[in-house]
């Protein structure tokens, strides 16, 4: 094996606008972070020291690099089934101490629960085992890491034979196209695609869904968006306690400003019951900032 390929995007309408969503939605919210057992300044400068290397655009707080781990913790598991860090201190950067590093998901090989990194030498491609002490997994619950990595690949199927495509087209003069009826069977199948975890496609393929049904699917994506939110701070929590980052002193790291899960599933209920309006669904738990 002489190169690598870098898949870099999701790739595909839907696969890319998924991907997308889960970059956007904290910015429904107040998102930020709270620390428990250490001073707030001192709980801020180890969770933005821990996280510069996504720091693209030289953010001073740490709670608005937060929603960039969790949107490469939700990309990285839609494209490679993992996401993988690797913990290290790095002595000659502007803030020294330990910091997670960013492995891409295509440089990676995992054989007998071992990881091995792709490194290019003398033209060549050759595997370095990484040592299992500094790697950090951010795993999600359940089985919902299959369950994106699934819809990431359902819904590429579904991108290469959009309605239009050029060639069905071409074909339709010998064997016939009925663009409508083509339409229609994608969107059902993108819905199917994506019915595990509530995504709703912006509406795209929703067109013929009621207003109810729509807001139950966005409360359902909401849903999942914060199993990923809450896994990914749990597992930052247990990197702030690594003995290399704090020492001997204990650090809890809170997410401030979303709802709950089970306000969440308490609006679907309400939902589904009739009791509760779609306005206030929107207002309460969907888009509060507006």
């Amino acid at each position: 094996m002489n190169t690598l390929k870098d898949p870099a995007l999701p790739g595909g309408f839907y696969a890319t606008m998924l991907s997308q969503d889960f970059s956007h939605l904290h910015y429904a919210y107040d998102m930020d972070l709270e620390y428990e057992g250490v001073d707030p300044k001192r709980g801020s400068e180890i969770v933005r020291c821990l996280l510069r290397e996504l720091d693209r655009h030289e953010r001073t707080r740490a709670g608005e690099l937060f929603p960039v781990l969790v949107s490469t913790v939700a990309t990285d598991h839609m494209m490679y089934g993992r996401c993988v860090f690797e913990l290290f201190r790095d002595e000659g950067a502007d803030f020294p101490g330990p910091r997670l590093g960013v492995l891409p998901g295509w440089s990676l090989r995992r054989k007998r629960g071992q990881y091995f990194q792709a490194l290019h030498r003398e033209g060549r491609v050759e595997w370095r085992q990484l040592p299992a002490t500094s790697l950090v997994e951010f795993r999600l619950p359940g089985r919902l890491g299959k369950d994106l990595y699934s819809v990431r690949r359902r819904l590429q199927v579904l991108d290469a034979h959009r309605p239009g495509d050029l060639a069905m087209v071409a074909r339709s003069r010998v064997t016939g196209y009925d663009f409508s009826a083509h339409r229609k069977l994608l969107d059902e199948m993108a819905a199917r695609a994506t019915r595990r975890i509530g995504w709703h496609g912006r509406d795209a393929y929703l067109e013929r869904a009621t207003n109810s049904y729509r807001t139950y699917r966005q409360l359902r994506f909401r849903r999942t968006w914060l199993m990923i939110v809450n896994a990914t701070s749990e597992t930052l929590t247990r990197v702030c306690n690594h003995p290399d980052v704090i020492g001997d002193m204990a650090l809890q790291v809170r997410v401030t400003g979303v709802p709950t899960i089970a306000e969440i599933e308490r609006h679907a209920d309400a939902l589904i019951s009739g009791s509760i309006s779609l306005d206030e669904i929107f207002r309460s738990v969907l888009h509060p900032r507006r």
